[in-house]
């Protein structure tokens, strides 16, 4: 099992694909009042580096769901599914 990613890893893979930086201060507001959509979910997801035997169960992110679970579940999926890409990083 790949170590847990850097929470800095994922706080850049969620500024790219959003278009803009979420601070800690935007943990516990929701998926929907930080205006994140199920298909930028689904971008975030297909920028990871997930090895093709992952299973990606899109029920546990709700539109109630927080940025902090949001956080949590991308890194669950990188620490249990993530493949080695060049340079090392996870």
């Amino acid at each position: 099992m790949a170590p847990a990613p850097p929470v800095r890893v994922l706080d850049d893979l969620l500024a790219r694909q959003l278009g803009r930086p979420l601070g800690t201060a935007d943990d516990d507001r929701t998926l929907v009042d930080l205006g994140i959509e199920s298909r930028q979910v689904v971008r975030i997801v297909a920028a990871l580096p997930l090895g093709p035997e992952v299973e990606i169960d899109f029920a546990r992110i709700s539109r109630g769901s927080t940025l902090r679970d949001l956080r949590r579940w991308l890194a669950d999926l990188l620490d249990t599914g993530s493949v080695p890409v060049p340079g090392g990083a996870a």
